[in-house]
């Protein structure tokens, strides 16, 4: 859904979990993408009735031309006005940007400590921005870079490096030892002595350095072609020492693809991108100046501050620990073994001559029958022999309470093993798998394990998960039910028009990772691989994303794949498929560190390469 960047809207579809370049785009992520533009919406509009040029650059301007949208590994996003521009919308923007919103200098602002202007939507995390900002909960900006002239006469501008030199060496001392150190005022003494730099010594040296560098910046206008001989720009700041362009380059604006919008590029963006990047097109997975997701540091001071993290899953030991209802196989086992025990011991009792006391364990005998009878029925119908089978035990062992002897005994002991038999053959031995499928598009990364379970003795059964949207708020939004768009020979039925604890399957296969932790999709809790495991002797999840050890050549990319796998699914499965053992081993290597050093061989057995299976089932 295309919209103008002046009146910005998201699709719900927009923020759901992604795979961009075989890196791991989370839901979270795609609220922050989200906020950042309505950012960038708000500083367009201001440009626009001012009529001041504006360029995305840097990261986005190669997300712009190279994926027609944010490189899916980045999550910053960078603008460029030309300096004289800069200067103007930041002194008309506070006035005109929403409330809470702030802009921030360090020509103004020396505690800022940056020498790029930059636009936030709030100065701290808050409640207010989930509802303003797509979800988001967090600060959340744009960097707004300045384009600056140099001096043609290569001595002067040599000159001007050498200042610039200095200034940095003194502000990285200032940073390292401190506002009051003796040996940064002893080198601004020197600059200022041979070099006619003032630089004010209150509070907040290490920003009045910075402020000094940025009036070196400034200190050349932009030109433009004299006689023939390019205009030259430099792109400042404290981390770019030499990013210089032909001032042509910038002469005007092209509109482009990004995301759902559009956004102004240079004219010359290929020759931008080439002095930026070299060969911009190769595609590779690295890394910005801070850590990913730039929100971590945010994530972690909420997690210390309340003990979780509100806006994704936070593992907690007993999530590990917690008990498991028995399976209804494991129940019915039980049930009959106990069943067994006490008649057994009312056949003792009788040949005692105990009348009474056996009378008694045989009305319990026939109740446990009762209940046996109902749970078989669930699984089997009214009209299987096993049910059958336990009805006719039933009335042997009223016989035998009516006329106690070593007839009616024996024939109560028959009854009894012909039920384990009935049970044997059309219940414990039968084998059922249940396929929890959500989105067609998934499909792919299970079908192999579908394929070994449909070509055995087990009968497959694939029900279809209903989703719905999540709103702004978190709350449960519009409902999908994708059941009909899987192709026919698998069978795909609506999850709800089965009842699967009446299916008593005996192995479930999930591909919904996030139960209800995730911030784009949601799932009835009935789904949620935590309530799951309760139904079934064993769970296992497959991952639903298509990631492969080769598209981890990153830290970031690393992480990224870590939010997919530090969800409810793997803590709750008992068996956990990925697509090849660089991803098993970061699955292991993660959760042996949020669980501690002693679960290592449970990941370890339970966590599974799909490479590995070889084609069987699990």
């Amino acid at each position: 859904m295309q919209c103008d960047i002046y009146d910005l809207t998201f699709s719900p579809s927009f923020f759901e979990n992604e795979v961009r370049e075989g890196f791991f785009v989370s839901g979270m992520m795609k609220r922050y993408w989200a906020s950042e533009m309505t950012v960038v919406s708000q500083i367009a509009r201001i440009c626009k009735k001012h009529e001041i040029p504006w360029f995305a650059i840097c990261g986005t301007l190669l997300g712009t031309v190279r994926h027609a949208g944010f490189v899916p590994w980045d999550d910053d996003f960078d603008i460029v006005m030309k300096r004289d521009d800069l200067q103007r919308f930041l002194e008309i923007a506070p006035g005109e940007l929403p409330e809470g919103y702030i802009v921030y200098d360090i020509q103004t602002q020396p505690w800022y400590r940056n020498t790029i202007a930059r636009v936030n939507n709030s100065e701290k995390i808050s409640l207010d921005n989930v509802e303003r900002f797509h979800g988001c909960p967090y600060i959340t900006g744009v960097d707004i870079f300045a384009l600056d002239g140099i001096y043609r006469d290569p001595e002067k501008e040599a000159d001007r490096r050498k200042r610039f030199a200095e200034l940095k060496h003194a502000e990285v001392c200032a940073l390292d030892e401190g506002d009051e150190s003796a040996h940064v005022r002893r080198l601004l003494n020197d600059i200022e002595k041979r070099r006619g730099i003032k630089i004010r010594r209150d509070k907040d040296l290490q920003g009045h350095i910075l402020a000094g560098i940025v009036k070196l910046f400034r200190e050349v206008p932009l030109d433009d072609d004299v006689k023939g001989v390019p205009g030259k720009c430099e792109m400042f700041s404290q981390f770019y020492d030499e990013l210089i362009f032909d001032t042509a380059w910038f002469d005007h604006a092209v509109w482009m693809p990004f995301e759902n919008t559009q956004l102004p590029v240079p004219v010359r963006y290929q020759e931008v991108l080439r002095k930026n990047y070299g060969d911009f097109m190769r595609i590779g997975k690295g890394g910005g100046a801070h850590e990913y997701p730039a929100y971590s540091a945010l994530e972690e001071m909420m997690r210390e501050h309340i003990g979780a993290n509100p806006f994704r899953y936070t593992f907690r030991p007993e999530h590990l620990s917690s008990e498991r209802r028995l399976s209804a196989k494991e129940n019915v086992r039980q049930m009959m073994a106990l069943l067994e025990k006490v008649q057994q011991q009312a056949g003792v009792f009788l040949q005692a001559g105990a009348t009474e006391a056996a009378q008694k364990l045989l009305v319990s005998a026939q109740s446990m029958a009762v209940k046996l009878g109902k749970q078989i029925e669930m699984r089997l119908g009214a009209d299987a022999s096993a049910v059958h089978a336990v009805e006719g035990y039933c009335e042997a062992v009223y016989s035998c309470f009516e006329a106690p002897g070593e007839q009616t005994l024996a024939q109560m002991r028959e009854a009894c093993q012909f039920v384990r038999d009935r049970l044997e053959k059309e219940y414990l031995e039968q084998k059922t798998v249940l396929f929890l499928a959500v989105k067609p598009s998934w499909w792919a990364s299970w079908d192999r394990l579908y394929q070994a379970y449909n070509g055995k003795d087990w009968t497959v059964r694939v029900l279809c998960i209903p989703w719905y949207e999540r709103n702004a708020d978190l709350s449960k939004g519009k409902k999908h039910d994708e059941s009909g768009a899987f192709p026919r020979e698998y069978a795909v039925v609506p999850a709800e028009e089965a009842d699967i604890a009446a299916l008593q399957p005996d192995c479930i296969v999930t591909q919904f990772p996030f139960d209800g932790e995730d911030q784009a999709v949601l799932i009835d809790e009935a789904y949620y691989t935590s309530w799951l495991r309760n139904l079934t002797e064993r769970l296992i999840y497959v991952q639903p994303y298509d990631i492969r050890g080769e598209s981890l050549d990153s830290e970031t990319a690393k992480k990224s794949l870590q939010i997919l796998a530090e969800q409810p699914a793997p803590v709750y499965a008992d068996a956990v498929v990925v697509a090849d053992e660089r991803v098993r081993q970061l699955y292991i290597d993660l959760w042996t560190q949020l669980a501690g050093e002693e679960t290592k061989t449970l990941w370890e057995k339970k966590i599974i390469s799909r490479e590995d299976d070889d084609g069987r089932t699990l």
